[in-house]
């Protein structure tokens, strides 16, 4: 993931923040054994930071980059959310992992947590993603005032990188059969940059799963808001469905974003 993020900050030239989050279990020991604990999982923290960074340090991208490292304790999702308001972080940016089934509980459940209550834009990286531009985006879309807000703000931050941005949306209906998905072309405004699809599909998450593999873009934007078009897309009987999540990173935008402009921090 950290690789993906210095290849897309070669443009975005922002300061990165390395943050590693290590739980305190909760202690019915004496304070003196407590305390004895907790500095020793911090002392374990400390060597894998080091052990990372030395790893890292081969890589050219790594060294030329402006990068600073913090070790915290306390719940994961709690503390990401606490140092991006703190530090007025422009973007998070988080690995989605394939681990065993508990293992993906605790992280999708960290990474919920993080998504619904982050102060900017969170970019969830697939594993063996490689960033290699971002030619071409899809903006999926319910078409609501506030996702034509969340739209500009997308724009803002894609503004380097000069992107092609597809704004995509799903029209549900009970006619259009599994795999029977019909694609319209509804404007554009811009023939090179900027083109609006509809798709008519049984499901979103089909409709957009179809649209994805045929387009192959860079990455999926989507604007989180309760219960609409990002809620069904996460929602976990969903997901299993979604094959193109394993390899196309999202960028969850909310309403209010920090913009992330070149120069401010990830």
């Amino acid at each position: 993931m950290l690789r993906y993020v210095l290849k897309m900050n070669k443009t975005l030239n922002a300061r990165l923040l390395l943050l590693h989050v290590y739980e305190t279990p909760v202690s019915f020991t004496t304070a003196k054994f407590a305390m004895a604990q907790d500095l020793e999982l911090l002392r374990e923290a400390q060597e894998k930071m080091a052990e990372f960074q030395s790893a890292m340090s081969a890589n050219p991208l790594y060294r030329r980059s402006r990068i600073e490292t913090m070790i915290e304790p306390g719940l994961a999702s709690e503390r990401i959310i606490g140092v991006a308001f703190d530090r007025k972080a422009g973007l998070i940016a988080m690995a989605a992992s394939s681990l065993t089934r508990v293992e993906r509980l605790v992280v999708g459940s960290n990474a919920t947590r993080v998504i619904k209550k982050a102060p900017c834009m969170v970019l969830v990286v697939p594993p063996q993603a490689d960033f290699k531009g971002l030619r071409k985006i899809i903006f999926a879309t319910d078409l609501r005032n506030d996702n034509v807000v969340a739209g500009k703000a997308l724009g803002r931050f894609l503004k380097p990188f000069d992107t092609a941005v597809h704004h995509v949306h799903v029209k549900v209906s009970k006619k259009a059969g599994p795999g029977n998905h019909h694609v319209e072309e509804s404007g554009t405004t811009s023939p090179k940059k900027k083109k609006a699809f509809t798709i008519t599909a049984p499901d979103i998450t089909s409709g957009l799963g179809s649209f994805i593999r045929s387009s192959k873009p860079d990455a999926l934007a989507v604007f989180h808001r309760a219960r609409n078009i990002f809620g069904a897309i996460t929602d976990a009987s969903l997901s299993k469905r979604l094959s193109f999540s394993c390899s196309t990173p999202v960028l969850i935008l909310h309403a209010g974003d920090r913009a992330l402009f070149r120069g401010r921090s990830v």
